[in-house]
């Protein structure tokens, strides 16, 4: 053997059956090598040729001791073997222990060579010492160090310190050294460097438009070369070009992504200790921020922006949040506005080792940016943040804006969903975007173009600081969809009114309570039109609800099943991280889980617990996160409607379990014995704990009136609720009557046992009837008819018109009015109108 290894030893019996197949082994050993042969040399090194030539010299120390650590014999004789690159080149012989060495190799190769000693005495060979190398010959330049990069208004310029030494520490001719300068073009494929220059100098300029265009950093590679051969690459810092975001610029890291494509990051220190993006955490509610994780004291990392123009401010101030979750912080933020040429200059320092950060709030931080910064085509701010092991700093809510003293800002947020005559809860933040504190404001909430709820507000409101006011809208059956909505924020002296209103959209479901099959309305005489419609009969069925229907992932409606989301944060999942289900970081209450579509078999038949009772799909809700805090359940699953009678309905739940550890659901089962709002809802009694990580059934009792049911998870440390095949009986209950509605506003309300018909003095013109059934749990949809009621509403493309009789005798051609023809009912482009 050559070197150092395990090895084994086998004795393969293949004696002749007629000694029983045996094999008797006797007396073996392995003999390795004495340990009283010489130990490693020591202080070996190498010296290449300073002229470049051929040849390295040797230095060594012979050893003292032996393998075993005693010392050899001084008056013993030692031989030497001079190895390079595995290869003996030389030995010497009478080499006494301890005695100092060297050998000079004439005939090395050109490149790295590699030397090591060996000594033999009487007793054997000895350890081999360490392999040391020696670049021999010329060299090529060493990689080039300290590239300062500038931006003009018309390119780019690079600097850098010019290179002395070789790669390997050879001798580099005397010929000149030139630098070549790449440019680096990254593709889906890869990285390609295109040459783009070649000097002689240790500066280059470089013609680029870096003011166009959207932002992006790009880097240069620069070389230096002789005669020998071209050193390494060397990147450039990089470099920002594009077109200047323009003010107000504003970075909230929504959702726990950019909004603004250009922010890079730079490790100070360790790679380890960095800032990255963060979901479910978020000072403006919107579920995202960039946070730094220290993994040593020592570390730090800078966070900066982009390119941000300060053209046509007055007063142009700088607005950030900051958070750390530890009562006791040390962590500390410095923050540097950057000129053009990347000279920096300190802003402020926001340092929680000397605040009192027990609250653990966010903390907002404004400073006025210089006078002499807002001449400059642009500007760039860099964030150092730093602290103790394990902490960690959160950014969010940063802007650059022109500050006015009344500053007033509405950001509306609803429901993606909300069925038909139910409420719509419109969240409207209001920020105070001025630099003074606002003492009063008005929020007004409309739909289309007409006010519907409007709330004054007398709270306190600081610079920067924001408050969520919730307002209210009652929806109708006639509603059109999506509705329209809009928030408002008005303030005395407003400066700003461009953001004091925000608009957002709500698709409207259609109700599935059983409306009037057919709605007729005809005009009875020259004023009134008679509308008339069909009764609606009650029923019920009994059904049973597998949600095998319904598309695979969909989120809080379900059919006529619906929803009620009442935490505030983002769902998560059991396997976040190896095996994230495709709804995950999403706010819902239930969504419908295919299991298949999620999880391959041999994870599924782990946790069995996650197949569904029946079929291949089932609901559920997932345990949600903001600000880093896990959410207490608060999910609410809304039956259809139900017929009012008293009956039993049965549903299987289940939890959570993971080898062992059940997680335990807590839940309960409410009813309404009239719509759908929560507060509509009364305990029935029954609460239940889902502990096996096994399908079970519950049941509950349902009393008369009820007219919807609904399944509330309120489990504090919730993790996965599951819930499939519900039996209920269905149906729409007792109708309480009708609402009879003209052009989109209620007309009249009609009892159920009262005739089946009104008759309306319409004002002229064309007019659309619709008719609604009511009942306890709501409303239906609104079914239509239309008819026209008098020549008002006639009007044609070439300004004329024929008439005809209903009968179809044409009594007029070429018309413009109805001038001069007598009071009754008509045909204008096949159209029934009446002249009065």
């Amino acid at each position: 053997m050559d070197k150092d290894q395990v090895v084994y030893i086998g004795f393969h019996c293949v004696s002749n059956p007629d000694w029983c197949y045996q094999l008797i082994l006797k007396d073996f050993a392995v003999v390795g090598n004495s340990l009283k042969a010489p130990d490693a040399v020591t202080e070996i090194s190498t010296t290449a040729a300073t002229d470049g030539s051929l040849k390295v010299r040797v230095d060594f120390t012979a050893p003292s001791k032996a393998i075993d650590g005693s010392e050899l014999d001084p008056n013993s004789e030692l031989d030497v073997r001079i190895m390079r690159d595995g290869e003996e080149i030389q030995s010497m012989a009478a080499i006494a222990p301890g005695e100092k060495c060297y050998y000079i190799d004439n005939y090395a190769k050109e490149g790295y060579n590699n030397y090591s000693i060996i000594v033999n005495n009487e007793h054997g060979v000895g350890r081999e010492s360490k392999s040391v190398e020696a670049y021999v010959g010329e060299d090529y330049p060493a990689k080039v160090e300290n590239i300062k990069a500038s931006v003009g208004d018309k390119g780019i310029t690079l600097s850098w310190d010019p290179v002395t030494k070789g790669e390997h520490g050879g001798v580099m001719p005397d010929d000149p050294i030139s630098y070549k300068v790449y440019q680096i073009n990254e593709s889906g494929t890869g990285v390609d460097l295109d040459l783009i220059d070649e000097v002689k100098t240790t500066t280059v300029n470089i013609d680029y438009d870096v003011n166009t265009g959207d932002q992006d950093m790009i880097n240069y590679a620069l070389s230096a070369s002789n005669s020998i051969g071209e050193g390494p690459r060397a990147m450039s810092p990089g470099i920002i070009v594009g077109k200047p975001y323009e003010l107000p610029f504003e970075e909230h890291f929504k959702g726990g992504a950019l909004d603004n494509k250009m922010w890079f990051i730079t490790e100070l220190s360790s790679e380890e200790s960095t800032f990255s993006l963060m979901q479910g955490f978020s000072a403006d509610g919107d579920g995202g921020c960039a946070g730094y994780v220290a993994a040593s004291a020592d570390d730090s990392a800078l966070l900066g922006s982009g390119k941000i123009s300060l053209k046509g401010a007055t007063n142009p101030i700088l607005v950030f949040s900051t958070k750390s979750t530890l009562a006791e912080a040390k962590g500390k933020v410095v923050v540097y506005i950057r000129k053009p040429d990347l000279s920096e200059k300190q802003l402020c320092v926001v340092d929680y080792s000397k605040l009192d950060n027990s609250a653990k709030d966010w903390r907002t931080t404004s400073v006025t940016i210089p006078a002499e910064y807002k001449s400059l085509p642009y500007v760039m701010f860099t964030f150092v943040a730093s602290a103790d092991k394990g902490e960690s700093v959160y950014f969010d809510q940063i802007y650059v804006r022109d500050v006015v003293a009344k500053d007033m800002r509405a950001t509306i947020s609803v429901p993606s969903k909300v069925r038909k005559g139910d409420n719509v809860t419109a969240r409207v933040m209001v920020t105070n975007m001025g630099s003074t504190t606002v003492d009063k404001y008005t929020v007004n909430l409309y739909v289309g173009d007409k006010q519907v709820a409007t709330k004054n507000v007398t709270t306190s409101l600081a610079p920067y600081a924001s408050q969520t006011d919730e307002l209210t809208y009652k929806t109708s059956v006639v509603d059109p969809s999506p509705l329209k909505l809009k928030a408002e924020v008005v303030i005395d002296g407003e400066a700003t009114p461009e953001d004091n209103e925000d608009a957002a959209e709500v698709a409207l479901t259609a109700s599935t309570l059983t409306a009037p099959e057919s709605v007729t309305a005809s005009t009875a005489d020259e004023k009134n039109v008679v509308v008339e419609w069909t009764k609606v009969n009650e029923s019920s069925e009994r059904v049973t609800e597998n949600f095998e229907t319904y598309a695979a992932w969909s989120m809080d409606y379900f059919g006529d099943w619906t929803s009620n989301y009442v935490e505030k944060g983002i769902a998560k999942g059991p396997f976040s991280k190896s095996y994230p289900h495709p709804n995950e970081n999403k706010r819902f209450a239930y969504t419908l889980v295919e299991p298949n579509t999620w999880l391959n078999a041999e994870i599924l038949d782990k946790y069995a617990c996650l197949k569904p009772h029946s079929g291949t799909h089932y609901l559920a809700s997932f345990y949600s996160v903001e600000n880093s805090q896990f959410i207490p359940a608060d999910n609410w699953l809304i039956s259809p409607a139900l017929p009012g009678e008293a009956q039993t309905i049965s549903f299987w739940a289940n939890n959570f379990n993971s080898q062992g550890t059940k997680y335990t659901e807590n839940f309960e089962v409410l009813y309404s014995t009239s719509g759908i709002a929560l507060d509509d809802f009364k305990s029935t009694g029954k609460k239940f704990e889902a502990t096996t990580g096994e399908w079970k059934e519950y049941t509950v009792n349902l009393p008369e009136g009820a007219t919807y049911f609904a399944i509330h998870n309120n489990t504090a440390d919730t993790y996965m609720f599951m819930l499939d095949d519900v039996t209920y009986t269905a149906g729409c209950g007792k109708v309480l009557g009708y609402n009879v509605y003209r052009d989109g506003k209620l007309l009249k309300r009609i009892e159920p046992n009262a005739e089946l018909r009104i008759t309306d003095n319409a004002p002229s013109g064309k007019h659309t009837y619709a008719v609604s059934t009511i009942y306890a749990g709501g409303e239906s949809e609104a079914t239509k008819s239309a008819v026209v009621t008098a020549i008002d509403g006639v009007s044609v493309d070439n300004g004329t018109f024929d008439v005809y009789t209903v009968d179809g005798k044409r009594i007029a051609k070429g018309v413009t009015s109805l001038d001069g023809i007598a009071r009754g009912f008509y045909i204008v482009n096949g159209k029934k109108v009446v002249r009065k």
